[in-house]
């Protein structure tokens, strides 16, 4: 990719070394405003420079509508999938949790609509939900049935290190500061407690491939753009060493490939501006499932070369 110096003083200083030179190598021009990929001149970390708005966050007007009467084939068959895509970020958080002397007890940053809080509880796990807004914190109570803090995800307003995991699987590319997040985790730990994220790693084959295209990059949200490097660098600057890591997710993988090639397909997107899930929903849904179901065998490539869009890891403090 051809890069050029950047000399925006919006771009500060890196998180992972603190220099201060980066470079541009990739210029986004989808929805809102244009944005920049820069990379760092000294460790590479990949960022987004511009002005990110994520609209994808659940309002209270979403909330209060969602959290109703849910009976159509389409929610149905969308609350279905949710489902599949969840099951192996939660196996993979399970096994952080049946260490020895670990007693359940998960604090879920940026937990969304409480469903993987609710799933945890499921199997015999105590969580507790931190959300950025009102209207989650309304649907992950209401419809969900979790406990939840409404605060900013990336700074917890807790102060006991009472938790055996603390666990991001979104939003940690939206930080403006992530190694803060980690240390806060870290401080909210008990002794050998684990924190566990989950990143798109853009080290993987379908951004090489599909470039601004890439649904990793999170819209207009995401600040940084992480490889499994990128992670490993921030974490260790944070005091902690990796325990665990995996890209074995073939179903996520190539439901990525599938956004990225057909961005107006993707059932997320097509339903947050909407507010409504209609009759017409269903079969864009089963259209996209048959997409996801063709990139499948792509997906279980890159899981296995691990060279996946999604990334997994559980450390623990050094």
């Amino acid at each position: 990719m051809h890069s050029e110096a950047v000399s925006d003083a919006s771009a500060g200083t890196c998180p992972a070394c603190n220099a201060a030179d980066f470079e541009s190598i990739l210029r986004t021009g989808g929805i809102g405003a244009p944005r920049t990929l820069i990379a760092c001149s000294r460790c590479s970390l990949l960022r987004i420079l511009g002005s990110p708005t994520c609209t994808n966050a659940l309002t209270l007007a979403d909330a209060l509508h969602f959290s109703g009467p849910r009976g159509t084939p389409a929610d149905r068959f969308y609350r279905f999938m949710l489902a599949r895509a969840l099951r192996p970020k939660l196996q993979f958080l399970s096994k952080a949790l049946l260490r020895k002397g670990s007693s359940g007890v998960v604090l879920d940053c940026g937990g969304g609509d409480g469903t993987v809080a609710r799933a945890l509880e499921a199997r015999d796990a105590r969580s507790l939900s931190v959300v950025g807004n009102l209207g989650e914190a309304i649907h992950a109570y209401h419809r969900q049935g979790v406990p939840v803090v409404v605060a900013d995800p990336s700074d917890p307003p807790l102060r006991v290190s009472m938790f055996d995991a603390v666990c991001r699987l979104r939003g940690l590319a939206h930080d403006e500061d992530p190694v803060s997040w980690l240390q806060s985790a870290r401080r909210l730990l008990k002794p050998g407690g684990r924190v566990v994220t989950q990143t798109f790693d853009s080290g993987s084959w379908a951004f090489l491939i599909t470039g601004s295209q890439w649904a990793g990059l999170e819209g207009q949200c995401a600040r940084y753009a992480f490889r499994a490097v990128d992670l490993e660098v921030l974490l260790d600057f944070s005091g902690f060493q990796i325990a665990r890591r995996t890209h074995f997710f073939p179903l996520l993988n190539a439901s990525v490939w599938v956004s990225s090639l057909f961005p107006g397909m993707d059932p997320q997107a097509r339903r947050a501006p909407n507010r409504e899930r209609s009759w017409r929903m269903f079969p864009l849904d089963l259209l996209y499932a048959f997409l996801v179901l063709l990139a499948l065998p792509v997906g279980l490539i890159e899981s296995v070369c691990h060279t996946g869009s999604v990334l997994m890891v559980e450390a623990e403090p050094k």
